[in-house]
């Protein structure tokens, strides 16, 4: 069985991932909620919305970067998120590496 790219991958289930991930190391759904209002725009309503009605993850992202996500820098599965040029996956990078870093601890990022 071929596997879905993680654009295409249905977003609560990767929302879930990443928020037992944050929650594993003390953090909240709320904090989530947060890095995905600053780097796609899109209110905890809207996200939940979304979410509920079975939208792939990536379509909640918007067609280009925000100023937010285009700040974001640093590697994140070896991966440098600030030299990936597909501008959504750029986004989704962005996501994975804040929650990674605010999963280890650290603190003013949001």
């Amino acid at each position: 069985m071929a596997r879905k790219p993680v654009t295409e991958m249905k977003a609560g289930v990767l929302y879930e991932a990443l928020a037992a991930k944050m929650e594993k190391h003390g953090r909240t759904r709320t904090e989530l909620d947060r890095v995905f209002l600053r780097l796609t725009g899109l209110s905890p309503d809207e996200l939940h919305g979304r979410i509920g009605d079975g939208a792939e993850y990536g379509s909640l992202f918007p067609p280009e970067p925000t100023p937010a996500s285009l700040g974001v820098k640093g590697v994140v599965c070896g991966v440098r998120v600030e030299a990936v040029e597909d501008p959504l996956m750029r986004q989704i990078r962005a996501v994975d590496l804040i929650v990674d870093k605010l999963a280890k601890g650290s603190v003013g990022i949001l």
